[in-house]
């Protein structure tokens, strides 16, 4: 095998793309492993004791956004959906945007409510760069993205506001968005960080080990403050959603 592979290497051709390919990898996959989740297998949430715990907890916390309201909403990191079923239940959807990388579990999902719900009003949408393809303009009441920043990157999150922003109504709409966050602005982050708390769901104890610069990511709020102003955004408050170590944002348009 080594004689093999010592006389393939000796083909420039086949010796370059080798080198490319790990060059490929080293620049993609080396320090940001969020791009895996592209292609990965993904467990089913929706439908599941814990997908329901958490889909309560989403709906409790945008109650007051939801009561008595017909809405367009955008799931930004839909995953499969899992959120519908209690959203259909508060008889607040005019329409359903599910946007994630992964189509594959998006479409599971809705084989799932396809068995219990309409979904004539569900429209899913598949990208890796927030491209937002299949959202008309000015058309989103609410986006609820959560546990998707803390695997992105600050240039990834300037491109997830930038298209974003021409996707909300220019009235009265709201974007919250989850962190790993420190709340206090006169600090900067550190590389890394360790978060020690209890999951709500099981009592568990939980540690999420976070940093600056690679996946999973932390933030302080004066850089989410600086880059969310620089593509038109404004922060309205910063709330405890009941998470286990995240903190939710609350966003409007300039």
């Amino acid at each position: 095998m080594y004689r093999f592979l010592n006389l393939l290497f000796k083909i420039k051709i086949v010796k370059k793309i080798v080198y490319r390919f790990i060059e490929y990898i080293q620049a993609n996959f080396s320090n940001d492993t969020s791009n895996l989740y592209e292609t990965v297998a993904v467990k089913l949430k929706i439908g599941t004791e814990k997908g329901n715990f958490d889909a309560d907890k989403y709906i409790k916390f945008l109650n007051k956004d939801l009561k008595g309201k017909k809405i367009n909403f955008l799931d930004i990191g839909a995953a499969d959906l899992f959120m519908y079923p209690r959203l259909h239940n508060t008889r607040c959807l005019d329409k359903y945007f599910a946007f994630d990388i992964n189509e594959s579990i998006m479409i599971k999902g809705l084989d799932y409510i396809k068995n219990n719900y309409d979904t004539s009003n569900i429209i899913i949408d598949k990208g890796n760069n927030f491209n937002f393809i299949k959202i008309p303009k000015y058309s989103i009441d609410i986006a609820f993205c959560q546990a998707v920043c803390s695997h992105l990157t600050l240039n990834s999150q300037i491109i997830m506001f930038r298209n974003l922003y021409s996707k909300m109504k220019k009235i009265n709409s709201k974007f919250y968005c989850s962190y790993l966050l420190f709340e206090n602005e006169s600090l900067d982050e550190p590389y890394n960080y360790t978060w020690l708390k209890k999951q709500k769901f099981d009592g568990k104890d939980h540690t999420v080990n976070s940093f600056f610069q690679k996946n999973p990511y932390h933030y302080n709020l004066k850089t989410i403050r600086l880059i969310s102003e620089y593509c038109g955004w404004k922060i309205v408050n910063c709330h405890d959603y009941d998470h286990d170590v995240q903190k939710m944002i609350e966003f409007k348009i300039i």
